[in-house]
Formats: C-alpha cells, structure tokens, sequence
C-alpha cells in the first residue's frame, strides 16, 4: 500500500535526520548557519564546508522530511479517512519541530528549547513507526486467526464425524483461509486494487459468516438434545 510505503520511507529519512542532528552539536556546528530559517549565510545551497555541513545538511536532512510528510498526509487523509486525526498529528509535530529548530537558533541555543527540539523528534519518530506498523497489527492479527481457525476446523471436523453439515463447515474454513490470506497478498502487491480489495473483505465476512453457521448449528442440535431428554421426566411428572 502506497501510504504506508510512504510511512516506511519518511520513518528511515527521519531515523537518518535524527542520527544527523545528533553530530550537529558534537562538531560545534549548531550556529553555523545564523539565519533561523531554510538558508544558510544567504544561500539555500552554501560551500557544505566545516561546521555548515553539519549544521546545513542537517536542515536539508529536514526539509525532505518536511515534504515527505506532506505527501504522507495527503495519502493518509486521501486514502485513510480513519487516519486523518493521526495525519494532520504529525504533520503538526513536523512543522512544530521546525519551529523550535528555527527558535533554537534565533535565541542562541537555549537549553530548553534544545530538549524540546530533541523530544518531539524522537515523539514524531515513534508516531511514524506506530503509522506503519498499523500494517503489521493486521497482518499479525491474520496469521493468528488462520491458525486458530486452522486448528478448531481440524478438531472440529474430527469430532464431528457423523454430523454431515458440520463437517462440511469445517472443511470450507482452512479454504477461505487460504483465500484470505492469498488475497491479502495480492491486495498489498497489487497496491489495493479494487477488485482484489472488495475480495479480500468479502472473504473475511464469508469466514465469519461460517463460524456463525456453526455456531447456530451447534446450538440447535443442543436444544434439540435437551428436548430429547427431557420428555421423560415431563412423562413421569404427567403420569405422577
């Protein structure tokens, strides 16, 4: 999926900036560009020499940041209308970050705003791993149904050896499994192509569907048995 491409790309860019920002200080480059804006003594692409390099290329380590994350809100505000409170988070926290990059060198390298600057960055990293690993909570959550639902066909099938209907059930589970998970590939490889898409989702409402049937089926066999059971001692109370 396109968006969270994009998420992966712009969490590696922001791991790279961090790791930047961190010789920044170190080489005693942090005002070695004075303007607290996107230039550097004038110019958006000085002599990269000295402390300018560090300093400098840890702004134009930003500013790619910066747009990837534009771009990444719009795929998430586009693409992801349940993500859209999430998007425009961190499309705050990198305009904040900047601010405060921006505040850090107009006042001189204030202590405070120095920590802050540092904190929201790690804050905005780590909301970016979340955003990406959103992905992989759905993907994890998939595995662990196929093999529940793998296993709980299989016993369910065992046990069931005279009851036709269920057993039947039972095969058609591991099936749509395997369709699901063969579609949820093809979906991610497909970049969500609408028809792999719709199928995917249709898949998941069929298995769920089956496991209601089941589950319907078991409890009107138990009503059934119950009853069974229980006309002779409804006999015996009518006789007393």
């Amino acid at each position: 999926m396109l968006e969270h491409r994009f998420a992966k790309l712009a969490a590696l860019a922001t791991f790279a900036l961090l790791v930047i920002g961190g010789t920044v200080n170190p080489t005693g480059s942090s005002l070695a560009c004075p303007e607290p804006t996107l230039v550097c003594h004038g110019q958006l692409f000085p002599p990269m020499v000295g402390g300018v390099f560090y300093e400098h290329g840890h702004r134009l380590a930003a500013m790619t940041v910066g747009l990837l994350q534009i771009a990444l809100t719009y795929l998430l505000f586009t693409r992801r209308p349940y993500l859209r409170r999430l998007a425009f988070l961190l499309l705050g926290l990198v305009v904040a970050q900047g601010a405060l990059g921006a505040i850090t060198v107009a006042f001189k390298l204030p202590w405070f705003v120095s920590s802050g600057h540092l904190v929201l960055g790690m804050s905005y990293f780590a909301t970016l791993i979340f955003v990406q690993d959103l992905h992989m909570v759905h993907r994890v959550f998939g595995c662990v149904v196929a093999i529940v639902t793998s296993i709980a066909a299989f016993k369910v099938f065992h046990a069931a050896r005279s009851w036709s209907a269920l057993r039947t059930l039972a095969l058609l589970a591991p099936v749509l499994v395997l369709a699901q998970v063969g579609l949820g590939i093809a979906t991610v490889l497909s970049l969500r192509y609408v028809p792999l898409a719709v199928g995917h989702f249709a898949g998941a409402a069929s298995l769920w569907a089956l496991w209601m049937s089941a589950l319907l089926l078991t409890g009107r066999r138990q009503t059934e048995v119950r009853a069974v059971d229980l006309r002779p001692s409804i006999a015996q109370a009518v006789s007393a």
